[in-house]
């Protein structure tokens, strides 16, 4: 009996020991994907950063701008604020019309007369063809603060055309990021999939001469069902961006996507940028709406005072037997006296408007300046984060690959440690990842913020 569990207890060593010692250790690492190219992906320092920093940024960037520009001519939105500019300057041109002659034509039929009352002679009735002419003369500048005010929003209507074409192409720009991160992170999932998949088997044939380590084989089995469950999320967060950038541009695939998960993207002068903020197509477009308001509050108060006209008429007779009258000029002095607080009250609205927009512009100033400012320090604090998760990596690898060998050669670690440290360097991985990618999307945040972004990407 003894002899039986001498030889069983020796066949089952020297069956783990064969397994552990098999070709496992060769090709465990073979499909890690970040690991073969993290020399390309994640250097943060060195000579060829520096060779390929120029070719790598402008790379990335003449692609945001060619997707941005798509969306530009895709998205309906900036169609309809580019419609609402040309309706602005067709108003423009409206009321510069309204200071030259007015003139109107009118026919009047022959008039029947009724009722009491002397009868004039038909001869006597002028009716037919009328032209009357009215010529603006004294206004107290009704027309040319009318006129200031359209022009000032058509300039806010253009203003806001610049706005929204800045907000579309950040709008592009996160998306793209969201979708290189995604398609990072479903790299790097697939990698642990893989990783996961073949230590799985491992177990499953070292449990199959040694029962008592099936509880392994569940373990390895949970972490392989999290990893898949990880790179399945990444996949379908990389359909919504995908989906989102289609519904922007019209563009379906973008196979052509920088894929490298280093950018190397930076803020050019952020001092600056708070300095454009005032600059920014928003600010703008609230400063011309409070002058707008501003002259078409001057433009109420122009309206309650006399007018001045130039008046030219002539009614030519159609009917037989009718006088023609000479032609009639006269100046023409109209002034609405009363009008029950109407006017009064849209001064005041007016007035109350000029002064609503003016605030406005603080307002806008204020907020794109506290985002500018945000940005610039997400930017800072990411890229240091992203810089830290990097040596993490760096050192959990190496903790991994100690730990499997721990465990496979010496018996020193349980499964749990070598699950441990691979979800770990997983994790560390995808940090790093995320928070790159989030200092890019900050980036694309300041630059819009100060109304920059079209200008970075060297679009006009």
């Amino acid at each position: 009996m003894l002899c039986f569990i001498s030889y069983n207890s020796m066949f089952i060593s020297s069956a783990f020991a064969s397994i552990k010692n098999s070709d496992y250790k060769s090709d465990f690492y073979d499909n890690d994907a970040w690991q073969n190219n993290r020399d390309n992906k994640f250097i943060t320092a060195g000579d060829s950063v520096a060779a390929n920093h120029s070719i790598r940024s402008q790379s990335v960037k003449s692609y945001l701008a060619r997707i941005a520009l798509a969306a530009k001519n895709y998205t309906p939105q900036l169609r309809e604020a580019l419609s609402t500019y040309d309706a602005a300057n067709a108003d423009v041109k409206q009321a510069e019309g309204q200071r030259y002659p007015q003139v109107d034509i009118g026919v009047q039929s022959s008039p029947v007369q009724f009722g009491s009352g002397a009868r004039v002679d038909k001869q006597n009735m002028t009716n037919g063809l009328s032209v009357n002419m009215k010529t603006p003369v004294f206004d107290w500048g009704y027309n040319s603060k009318t006129i200031k005010s359209k022009s000032y929003t058509a300039e806010a209507a253009n203003a806001n055309y610049q706005a929204q074409y800045e907000d579309s192409s950040y709008q592009v720009c996160s998306l793209l990021s969201e979708l290189a991160k995604q398609k990072s992170i479903y790299n790097l999932s697939q990698s642990f999939v893989i990783r996961m998949q073949k230590l799985v088997a491992m177990i499953g044939d070292i449990s199959k001469v040694d029962s008592g380590r099936v509880s392994e084989l569940t373990q390895a089995q949970a972490r392989l069902l999290q990893a898949e469950a990880s790179r399945d999320s990444a996949e379908s967060k990389m359909r919504d961006a995908e989906i989102s950038l289609q519904k922007l541009t019209g563009i379906s695939s973008y196979d052509d996507l920088p894929s490298s998960a280093l950018w190397d993207l930076h803020l050019d002068h952020p001092d600056d940028l708070l300095k454009d903020v005032m600059h920014h197509p928003s600010v703008v477009q609230a400063e011309n709406q409070a002058l707008a308001e501003l002259e078409s509050a001057k433009a109420v108060k122009a309206s309650d005072l006399p007018k001045l006209e130039w008046v030219v008429t002539k009614t030519v007779p159609i009917n037989k037997g009718a006088y023609e009258e000479a032609w009639q000029t006269y100046l023409n002095v109209s002034w609405g006296i009363f009008r029950g607080g109407s006017a009064n009250a849209a001064e005041e609205a007016a007035a109350l408007r000029a002064q609503a927009a003016a605030e406005k512009i603080s307002e806008q100033s204020i907020s794109l300046t506290s985002k500018v400012r945000s940005g610039i320090h997400n930017v800072k604090s990411m890229l240091d984060q992203s810089r830290q998760y990097h040596q993490l990596v760096i050192e959990t690898d190496k903790v991994r690959k100690d730990f499997f060998e721990q465990w496979r050669q010496l018996n020193t670690r349980s499964l749990l440690d070598v699950l441990t440290a691979e979800s770990d360097h997983y994790n560390n991985q995808v940090n790093e990842v995320s928070t790159r990618f989030s200092a890019y999307t900050n980036i694309f945040s300041s630059y819009s913020n100060a109304g920059k972004l079209n200008a970075w990407l060297g679009i006009n």
